[in-house]
This record gives structure tokens, C-alpha cells and sequence, in this order.
């Protein structure tokens, strides 16, 4: 799902996400990761 709705990792992409803690650490971060973001491009507010 996270590959189809949204950017493909790169040099100037930043995700931001917001949400549940449980949400963010155990599903959302992982994925975006496997998908090849690096997690300095992942921002949690």
C-alpha cells in the first residue's frame, strides 16, 4: 500500500508521519525502510 501512495526513496524525499506510537514504530517506520528510506528521511511528529 505504503508503495503505491507514496514517493519512491530518494536523495530528496522526506516522509512525515503522525499517528498512534504503536502505529508509527511497528508498522509504518519498517515498512518505509524495507521500501528503501532511509530513516533520517522519516520525520515523527
Amino acid at each position: 500500500m505504503l508503495e503505491e501512495h507514496c514517493y519512491p526513496a530518494g536523495e530528496n524525499t522526506v516522509n512525515l508521519l503522525c499517528g498512534p506510537p504503536m502505529m508509527i514504530q511497528n508498522a509504518c517506520v519498517p515498512s518505509l525502510t524495507a521500501l528503501g528510506h532511509k530513516r533520517e528521511s522519516i520525520l515523527i511528529f
